[in-house]
């Protein structure tokens, strides 16, 4: 259900704002960051709106993913001259892969070194409220949540706004919040990695990523399998769409193939992934029934199930029975939504 922000609830969390500062410096958040050639203007923006954060106690943690030499000193520089800024004098590390390790990798080595009691997590191309730290941990502390994460507006390369609310665009499903959630998180995914914060503890149990799974699906996952996901409606970022995004509706599919290969068996290997470690949710044996079918592409089970996700499975039911030109229109269609 979403929540409509109340001029009360606002000025409740601008009251324990102040609080944090004086009773839970010692709490920490880790801010962790994966990059790889950042466009260096996009990465000035971020870097800046990072310093600003009203949130006291906070360490930076960068990986680069073996980017250019020259590029790395540059942001060696920059994340100096931000991390003392402002007089915050803020504790920062950079790292560096010898070879380049793909985002999935570097998030998991990311989040075992991160000192914090907390992490938060940050594209290198996004631009931060100054309060989106404190609200969040204020959300997660107060509802007793492994994972609390925002909405954000959505701006071009140019910096320009295309949407108010990256939820409204992107997650015609709806968003997802309450207590052990996994069965709907394993089928879809509408929490983005850079718009959380979340529990360190609970990375004792993200290990191996099953492939074809970014990293911060299947952290979403296995957070849900620990407790309570809270969702912020409040824009506490803005969020870059570009040409070099990784993720967004139907990346890297083009053709009703693509859908299978990228897509389902993913999600088949999700499945199997937590039935080996042996996690039980609710509806598990329907939702498990569900993804058997469309894998196996058995159109009648799909509906039978349909429950599990009306839109998903109308769409997949015309993927299997139109010709393939056909989808791939349908494809290109709901690209451009």
């Amino acid at each position: 259900m979403k929540v409509t922000l109340s001029k009360i609830y606002l000025d409740n969390i601008m009251q324990n704002r102040k609080i944090m500062r004086k009773t839970d410096e010692s709490v920490g958040i880790t801010v962790v960051m994966a990059i790889y050639n950042p466009n260096l203007v996009w990465f000035n923006e971020l870097l800046k709106s990072l310093a600003k954060q009203d949130f006291i106690n906070i360490e930076w943690l960068i990986m680069d993913d073996a980017s250019d030499e020259i590029l790395f000193m540059e942001v060696t520089r920059l994340v100096k001259y931000y991390a003392s800024s402002l007089s915050k004098n803020i504790s920062y590390k950079i790292l560096r892969n010898k070879e380049n390790i793909g985002s999935n990798e570097t998030y998991r080595k990311l989040m075992s070194l991160a000192n914090g009691k907390y992490i938060a997590f940050c594209d290198q191309d996004d631009v931060w409220k100054h309060n989106k730290l404190s609200c969040l941990y204020y959300e997660i502390v107060k509802q007793n949540a492994v994972l609390a994460y925002a909405d954000m507006t959505v701006i071009n390369s140019e910096g320009k706004q295309i949407s108010e609310s990256f939820q409204k665009k992107n997650s015609i499903f709806g968003n997802i919040s309450g207590k052990y959630e996994t069965g709907e998180l394993l089928i879809r995914n509408p929490i983005p990695g850079c718009s959380v914060l979340i529990k360190k503890d609970i990375i004792e149990f993200f290990n191996e990523i099953p492939n074809g799974t970014y990293w911060d699906h299947w952290l979403n996952i296995i957070a849900s399998t620990q407790g309570d996901i809270i969702y912020i409606p409040q824009k506490l970022m803005k969020y870059r769409i570009h040409g070099t995004n990784q993720t967004g509706r139907f990346y890297n599919i083009k053709t009703k193939n693509d859908y299978y290969e990228n897509r389902l068996k993913p999600l088949y290997r999700r499945m199997i992934e937590l039935q080996n470690k042996e996690i039980h949710f609710q509806q598990e044996e329907t939702i498990y029934a569900y993804i058997q079918a469309r894998t196996d592409k058995k159109v009648g089970q799909i509906w039978k199930n349909r429950s599990c996700n009306i839109l998903i499975s109308y769409l997949e039911i015309l993927l299997n029975i139109l010709p393939n030109f056909v989808c791939n229109i349908i494809i290109k269609i709901i690209k451009k939504w």
